[in-house]
């Protein structure tokens, strides 16, 4: 299984980058690939990225950041 975090580095106080640390250091045999969004409606290019190799069928998609990021990514 790999976790793959989609986020935005700028939502919810900033404190994505603290989340994904935190996420390291208490399952640190988990794989974890990070796609953070580094500029505005980022989410579908990264979500493209993350479909090429996810597999629904073991691997999970966890979504940081606001309002913005998550329907961005629902959306797409």
């Amino acid at each position: 299984m790999t976790l793959y975090i989609l986020a935005n580095p700028q939502a919810g106080s900033a404190t994505a980058r603290t989340i994904i640390k935190t996420i390291h250091e208490q399952y640190p045999d988990i794989p974890l690939e990070i796609h953070l969004t580094e500029k505005k409606d980022q989410e579908s290019i990264l979500v493209e990225r993350i479909l090429k190799t996810f597999d629904s069928s073991i691997d999970q998609l966890l979504i940081l950041g606001g309002d913005g990021t998550l329907s961005k990514t629902l959306d797409y």
